[in-house]
Parts: C-alpha cells; sequence; structure tokens
C-alpha cells in the first residue's frame, strides 16, 4: 500500500458535498471581512407611461376626402406608435379611431370607447356587439379635438397620453395637449396655459417605458 493511499481520508460515509454550500460560506466570509457588497435591488417605480402618442387626426373629419385616421397598434407594447391619415386602414395592426358620432368608414362598426386612449373625445370604430361603450364626448369639425384645447389640423398634432398605475392596476388619463408635428409626446412634458407645446423634443427615456 502506498503512500498516497495511506494519506488519502476515506470519504464513503461522509455526506455530498454541495457546491452551494461552498459559495454561502464564501459569502459569509466576504461579508463578515467587509468586503462582500449586496446586489442593488432598484424599487419599482409606482406607475409607467403607458400612452404618448401625437394624433395628427382625431377623425376622417380631419382628413382629405377617402382618406381615414388609422392609428397603428403595437401588440408588443400594448399601445398605439403613431395616429395620422391614410387611404385606408387595412393593415392588420391598423384600426379607425374617430370623433364621436362619426360614421365609421368599415361597414358594421361604429365608434366607442378605446381601452388604449382613455379620451372621450376621440374613440375607435369597433362591432357594435362589442364590450365598448359606444363613445359619447364632443368634436369640432376641422380641428382635431385635444380635450378643452382644439389643434390646427396641418399644423398641429394632439399629443394623447396616459400612464398605467400598478397600485391602483388600472390606466388614468393624463392632460392632453397641442404640439408641433415634429414635437415628441411625452407624458413627463407639462402643458403651458394654452395648451400647447413650444416644440422640440420634450421626451424622455421613461417615456419608452
Amino acid at each position: 500500500m502506498n503512500d498516497a493511499m495511506m494519506a488519502a481520508p476515506s470519504q464513503d460515509a461522509s455526506p455530498a458535498m454541495d457546491a452551494s454550500g461552498a459559495i454561502d460560506a464564501a459569502t459569509n466570509d466576504a461579508a463578515q471581512s467587509g468586503s462582500f457588497a449586496p446586489p442593488i435591488v432598484r424599487p419599482l417605480p409606482d406607475s409607467v407611461c403607458a400612452l404618448a402618442v401625437g394624433a395628427k387626426c382625431g377623425g376622417k373629419g380631419d382628413c382629405a376626402q377617402g382618406q381615414t385616421c388609422c392609428g397603428r397598434f403595437e401588440p408588443a407594447l400594448v399601445t398605439y406608435t403613431s395616429i395620422g391619415c391614410k387611404a385606408s386602414c387595412d393593415g392588420s395592426n391598423d384600426f379607425e379611431l374617430c370623433h364621436p358620432g362619426e360614421t365609421c368608414a368599415r361597414a358594421g362598426t361604429e365608434c366607442r370607447s378605446s381601452l388604449i386612449i382613455p379620451h372621450a373625445f376621440i374613440g375607435v370604430c369597433a362591432a357594435p356587439e362589442s364590450a365598448l361603450p359606444v363613445l359619447t364626448g364632443a368634436s369640432v369639425a376641422d380641428e382635431i379635438a385635444c380635450g378643452d384645447a382644439a389643434c390646427a389640423v396641418g399644423a398641429e398634432q394632439c399629443c394623447l397620453r396616459s400612464r398605467y398605475d400598478f397600485r391602483e392596476m388600472g390606466v388614468s388619463a393624463l392632460e392632453p395637449y397641442c404640439a408641433p408635428l415634429d414635437h415628441r409626446c411625452s407624458c413627463n412634458h407639462e402643458p403651458t396655459d394654452a395648451g400647447s407645446s413650444s416644440g422640440g423634443d420634450g421626451g424622455t427615456d421613461e417615456d419608452a417605458g
């Protein structure tokens, strides 16, 4: 019998080595020595921006003859990414938007409240048997309704905004505002008393959430 065999302790009856135990021991040693820093856990926000889109129309009445007001819906984000006039809303993620009481272009649909856009002055064309209530707000001809304001068609957009509240588990509307066509709508933007923006990029990284 060689020296190596005589010196080696028997492990047949000993418990199996647990790698996690070794890691825990090392972690405890590091913590006691003052070199261990626990991972940073960032608290979740109370709410996130759920909608921040510029509506260049609020219904087909804001569009040229034969065009329709269409919203492009992004399923992955559960929000609209653009709203403007188009020849048709035939895309798989395109939805016709409408003024209250407006006749929808697609047969068999009527103007109803939107689950994504929590405002009474703009709705979505949906089947009558849907669970969405009929839209009953007011609209102004040849102007883009925008809350208490009205945006100039072709020169301004109405920034539609909402936040999702994790505590309430629901969407709450933010005050909409008129802005130049090149303005990036933002949940963090503070409208002026006139309800308009001075232009420029008012968005932040938070609004992408």
